[in-house]
């Protein structure tokens, strides 16, 4: 909050942010100085002078502390507060809403008598990741590592060509223009393989070819039975040359060979039907 707060936002994060309409939110990623994507988040802009930005909940304490190092040395004109304390979020069908924590009880049971006519029911961690891989939505430090840049990540337009700074900006510009060797990828199995104890699990390996047990081009950072697409899906790095949808990807699954075919991201409504209903 301060004259200076969409300045700071602007500098921080690899999108643009001196322009949000307030009232609006917006993708944000934060790069290191290395390129590298380190986190990812939410940027609501509740005033010309106020943002209130969301980050990975393991990484909220190392996004402060960076913001607030940054602007001992910028010296810019705006308050820094961690207030992950002071608000209670509730995920209702994937879009959060946020309140001062001493109404999180009350909000709670509010939705759940709203939603008794539509058999609402609570549901927990491994149904949300589930659902998050649907929409194809990345989770940093599981589908990404120590070495991974926007491009690897399909983040190409989360970063802004036309400002002249941001952190990380010429890491981020070095990287992008080097020849690409890997791509994270979504792929799909047959529901069938379930029975055979065949899915693929996070950190099995992705092959170059079926021919060679040894040539690896990537891993499985993310697979899971989907019932509402009637398929495994998951998300995986992988030889750019193998990326394109349509492509069969051979994993690697307890020392055989498992074929998966590469799709194009989101899973599911890619159309965005769903989320304007």
């Amino acid at each position: 909050r301060g004259p200076d707060a969409a300045e700071l936002m602007n500098r921080i994060y690899t999108f643009g942010f001196l322009k949000q309409p307030v009232g609006k939110t917006r993708y944000a990623v934060l790069t290191s100085d290395q390129g590298v994507v380190v986190d990812d988040g939410v940027a609501c802009r509740f005033a010309d002078d106020c943002f209130y930005v969301t980050a990975t909940t393991t990484g909220v304490d190392a996004v402060y502390r960076l913001m607030t190092f940054w602007n001992t040395q910028w010296r810019l004109d705006v308050d820094i507060t961690n207030v992950t304390s002071a608000f209670a979020a509730v995920n209702l069908a994937g879009y959060e809403i946020h309140v001062p924590a001493r109404y999180g009880e009350a909000l709670w049971d509010i939705l759940m008598a709203a939603g008794a006519a539509f058999d609402i029911k609570p549901f927990g961690v491994e149904t949300q990741r589930l659902l998050r891989l649907e929409k194809g939505h990345i989770i940093i430090s599981q589908d990404t590592d120590g070495m991974s840049h926007p491009g690897e990540l399909g983040l190409e337009w989360a970063v802004s060509k036309n400002k002249p700074y941001f952190n990380g900006c010429r890491a981020v510009d070095i990287v992008m223009k080097r020849l690409q060797t890997c791509k994270l990828v979504g792929f799909k199995l047959p529901a069938s393989l379930m029975a055979s104890g065949k899915k693929p699990e996070e950190g099995h390996l992705v092959l170059a070819t079926t021919e060679r047990m040894a040539d690896i081009t990537g891993n499985v950072t993310s697979c899971e039975y989907s019932p509402t697409v009637g398929a495994i899906i998951g998300m995986a790095f992988a030889a750019v040359n193998q990326s394109e949808p349509g492509t069969q990807l051979p994993i690697r699954v307890d020392g055989e060979m498992i074929m998966a075919e590469v799709v194009a991201l989101p899973f599911y409504d890619a159309e965005q039907a769903r989320q304007a209903m």
